[in-house]
């Protein structure tokens, strides 16, 4: 598959709704600081409803057994790929709005430093294992953060 074609899949699947995460999503957000390459993946994510589990089915993608889940953290329900288009990944969500503002509070710094597994500024270190351990466990922090701000309520605060 060339990436035009993976272009047009993803942007045909923004185009009914789903979002764009990851790095090509800081990649916009970030230029001067986030670059993606022509192979990078596509991190598409959408809410857990039926209408989006149609749309995925109808256009050739299936969930991954939980073995080959990454990063697993609390909002992540389930993670979608094709074999016609390989570099795309959806994430299903189970709150899409809370995720969408946690995802854009990262800084750039913030992103570049600890959270984007192909920085250049990775510390080659920390095995894959511990830093995506690592990175999920930020997120689960952020996720709490982030009700507490716009949700106005401390239910979400395990302290």
């Amino acid at each position: 598959m060339n990436e035009d074609s993976q272009t047009t899949k993803a942007d045909e699947l923004i185009a009914l709704g789903f979002r764009l995460g990851g790095s090509r999503r800081m990649a916009q957000k970030y230029p001067d600081r986030v670059t993606v390459k022509a192979e990078t993946d596509y991190d598409l994510y959408c809410p857990n409803e039926p209408e989006f589990v149609e749309v995925m089915k109808a256009h050739g993608f299936s969930e991954v057994a939980w073995q080959h889940h990454n990063y697993w953290d609390d909002m992540l329900i389930g993670i979608w790929k094709s074999e016609d288009n390989p570099e795309i990944e959806i994430l299903v969500r189970k709150d899409v709005e809370k995720y969408t503002q946690a995802f854009e509070i990262i800084s750039a710094d913030m992103y570049v430093k600890y959270l984007w597994k192909s920085s250049p500024l990775r510390d080659n270190n920390i095995a894959d294992p511990i830093f995506c351990n690592g990175v999920k466990h930020f997120f689960n922090s952020l996720f709490q953060l982030v009700g507490f701000h716009f949700e106005g309520t401390q239910n979400d605060l395990p302290f």
